[in-house]
């Protein structure tokens, strides 16, 4: 039995290898513009399947790539074992410690819906089909970030597999170097947690607050009734609220310490 065929008896999980049925489905990734060339993919059952995978890849000298929602999609991974975490689905929400554990798969829309009925929200990336944790991992800049800052900052404790293939929960008490690093986004993700990040009370609804993207005109100006809204005040970010700046769409972004042509 070869290191990639003995996959079955290690995984709990579903295996797929190259000429199974439903392999090339597996391995796509969300964009499908990128070809993912791999050696297995691997759908883990839980953590201890993580586990059990990473002893397995590291004995046999393979590496092994995360990837739960099928983001982040690259074309280098030739020889790899892509871990696939569908089916690490936990989310509880607690409402009186305004805190949310999370599983490796769930994308931010499904926390957002689970925190609402208690008057609470999430720090969401900018999609709500992201998972959680790769937008944790990734630092995660929230449409709520100017009052609350990076939803890195927000977590309270990874649950991780290590390099080692052991399962350890870190937090700033037990491993303060690497809870920096994990909030910091100075390792690269050959793992994935559960993440606890703090929930927020729900910004109340305004008139005001508008969603979405503007386009500046040739002349550079807003449409009217984006350019005459007043600053935001109660922390909310995004394109339509940012006073003074063009918003992201198509356009030329004005970098700091460069002058515009003809200015």
């Amino acid at each position: 039995m070869n290191t990639l065929n003995a996959l079955r008896s290690v995984i709990r999980g579903r295996v797929w290898l190259p000429g199974d049925p439903g392999f090339d489905g597996a391995r796509r990734p969300w964009n499908l513009a990128i070809e993912q060339p791999v050696a297995a993919v691997v759908e883990v059952a839980d953590a201890e399947d993580v586990a059990a995978l990473v002893r397995h890849a590291r004995s046999a000298g393979l590496a092994i790539a995360a990837q739960p929602n099928g983001h982040e999609a690259t074309g280098r991974t030739d020889g790899t074992i892509l871990l696939r975490t569908g089916r690490l689905e936990t989310l509880e929400v607690d409402p009186v410690a305004r805190r949310a554990r999370v599983g490796a798969s769930v994308p931010s829309g499904r926390v957002q819906a689970a925190a609402a009925p208690y008057g609470l929200t999430g720090l969401p990336g900018s999609s709500p089909v992201v998972s959680v944790a790769g937008v944790a991992l990734g630092g995660g800049l929230s449409w709520f970030g100017r009052m609350y800052g990076w939803v890195a900052d927000s977590v309270t404790a990874f649950d991780i597999v290590d390099s080692q293939g052991r399962q350890r929960h870190v937090t700033a008490g037990t491993d303060p170097d690497l809870f920096w690093a994990l909030r910091r986004r100075r390792l690269r993700r050959r793992h994935r947690p559960r993440t606890g990040p703090a929930r927020r009370p729900a910004p109340v609804r305004r008139p005001d607050v508008v969603g979405g993207r503007a386009r500046a005109g040739r002349d550079g100006r807003l449409p009217a009734d984006h350019r005459r809204r007043p600053a935001r005040t109660d922390g909310l970010a995004g394109p339509a609220a940012l006073p003074g700046r063009r918003p992201h769409g198509g356009h030329r972004r004005h970098l700091p310490g460069r002058r515009e042509p003809g200015a």
